[in-house]
């Protein structure tokens, strides 16, 4: 997935993802942090409008924390599943214990 930042505040931040089959999909950036020198982040779907969050309500992947990491394919930043389960289990812990999550609501996109 390749990230392009669309909101920069003091309070949130927005990027935009793009998926494999094109369609953007926007989240806000609750954490990042650096492990053996690589980038994670956790997200969050990001809704513009509350309405269309209040429409998603039922839907299991609105209130799912999403980890990706960062990487680098030449000068382009690329933010990615983490495919290595220990890798994967290894961030999820962390993140649970800094958001205060549960890793059954954290997933990988």
């Amino acid at each position: 997935m390749s990230a392009e930042q669309i909101n920069e505040d003091d309070e949130i931040q927005v990027i935009s993802l793009e998926d494999e089959n094109g369609q953007n999909h926007d989240f806000e950036i609750i954490d990042m942090i650096t492990d053996n020198g690589t980038e994670y982040y956790a997200l969050l779907p990001y809704y513009e409008n509350p309405e269309e969050l209040d429409d998603k309500a039922d839907d299991d992947h609105v209130t799912e924390v999403v980890i990706m990491k960062l990487s680098k394919s030449g000068d382009e930043e690329i933010l990615e599943s983490i495919e290595d389960e220990e890798e994967y289990n290894r961030i999820a812990d962390i993140f649970d214990e800094r958001l205060g999550t549960d890793s059954e609501e954290v997933s990988a996109e």
